[in-house]
């Protein structure tokens, strides 16, 4: 009884570490301002192969990785192992926000400003 229990505990502790949130991104619509209307959050779990991205109430799973200079969360995960939506901020704070869903569009649906806290 008393192994499954250190086998338990050993468990619980691992996961709740793999969690920790090493780094996080607010982002609002423009450059300037108070910051008080943050539209999407965007975190790096510890490990850096995870992360979390939150919206409008909503929080998303995500891959992460850094990409060059960029950090990058991808995230709606396909059949054919891509993705649906990619969230990029730049170490100058300009993010972007690819839907890979739209046929028509090339570029990013949306710019932010984001800083990191």
């Amino acid at each position: 009884m008393r192994k499954i229990f250190i086998a338990l505990s050993f468990v619980f502790c691992h996961s709740s570490f793999s969690n920790e949130v090493i780094e996080t991104w607010e982002c609002q619509e423009t450059s300037y301002g108070q910051w008080t209307n943050i539209l999407v959050q965007a975190q790096v779990i510890k490990g850096r192969t995870e992360g979390k991205i939150y919206v409008a109430g909503v929080s998303h799973s995500t891959a992460f990785e850094v990409k060059g200079f960029n950090r990058r969360w991808d995230f709606g995960l396909t059949d054919d192992g891509t993705y649906k939506f990619a969230f990029v901020v730049k170490p100058n704070g300009t993010a972007s926000y690819y839907d890979f869903t739209l046929e028509s569009q090339s570029g990013p649906s949306m710019i932010l400003h984001c800083r990191q806290k």
